[in-house]
């Protein structure tokens, strides 16, 4: 479902990707099914999960990331692949598996995959641009803090290792832009600790040096009020200082209640496809 992102190897570390869109646009939605793809194990009881088997740390600066739709994603993304390894599980495969001493059930393979999944992921909640620095400074010092203990015993012997942590690979930070005119309104405040330029400055700062120390994929959302049409730039109205930190953008333009187009702002040289939210997450057309 993330053919736009995945297709042009997008998701290198050292990046900070911006995903602009009016409200409704599917932002969050894309946060989520990338936050899925990357927690997933790559293979867990021979079933094939192609994910990431990765950390993956959720900063939500809106206080409203909806920890019950991240779930639903997971769980429906778990089930549609548990499905289709079943349909293609021939006769005598299953008559094998049906065995006593070879139980392994559905429901197990899906506990399994939930709560190895599920190890993976941290959410954070930030209520302001101080504790988002905060944050971004803990994650940049604290090694441990940018590590999980592993659950999957798979995992070890695949990767030929005998470390028991996943390291953190991607940061999605939900609505950037969450506390702009509040540290905009405090400039008038002669007791502002600093100026807007500053904040924005120091948070784009703080994440260049912790996707180049850590090796992380920064993804981060932006409520947009107005979009540009399709094939002009896009304006942002953050400081410069923000969009200097920028190292690739997308416009995601919602048509209907269903389905809308993704485009690249930066590089603008990419194409742009279609994509609809479903239940199970975003599809792209």
């Amino acid at each position: 479902g993330l053919s736009f992102l995945d297709q042009h190897k997008s998701l290198k570390h050292s990046q900070v990707i911006e995903a602009c869109g009016l409200g409704g646009s599917g932002k969050t939605e894309l946060l989520i099914q990338t936050a899925v793809g990357a927690i997933l194990p790559r293979v867990l009881h021979n079933i094939p999960f192609n994910g990431s088997e990765r950390g993956c740390v959720l900063i939500d600066l809106d206080a409203k990331f909806d920890t019950l739709r991240f779930l639903e994603v997971l769980q429906s993304r778990i089930k549609e692949t548990l499905q289709i390894h079943h349909r293609e599980v021939g006769d005598d495969d299953k008559k094998e598996q049906q065995q006593p001493e070879n139980v392994i059930t559905r429901e197990s393979i899906f506990d399994d995959c939930h709560n190895v999944s599920l190890s993976r992921f941290r959410l954070i909640r930030c209520y302001s641009s101080i504790d988002l620095l905060k944050c971004l400074t803990i994650m940049e010092r604290d090694e441990k803090f940018m590590q999980f203990p592993s659950l999957s015993e798979q995992h070890d012997r695949n990767n030929n290792t005998n470390s028991n942590t996943t390291p953190v690979r991607l940061v999605l930070v939900d609505n950037v832009a969450a506390f702009y005119w509040i540290d905009r309104a405090s400039r008038r405040d002669k007791n502002a600790p600093f100026n807007l330029q500053n904040v924005h400055f120091s948070v784009g700062q703080k994440m260049l040096a912790v996707a180049r120390k850590r090796r992380v994929t920064f993804l981060c959302t932006k409520t947009t009020t107005k979009l540009d049409p399709i094939g002009t730039n896009h304006k942002d109205f953050l400081p410069l200082s923000w969009s200097r930190c920028v190292t690739q953008r997308l416009l995601l333009d919602r048509r209907d209640s269903k389905n809308g187009i993704v485009r690249w702002d930066s590089p603008p040289e990419r194409n742009s496809c279609g994509y609809s939210i479903t239940s199970g997450g975003i599809r792209v057309d």
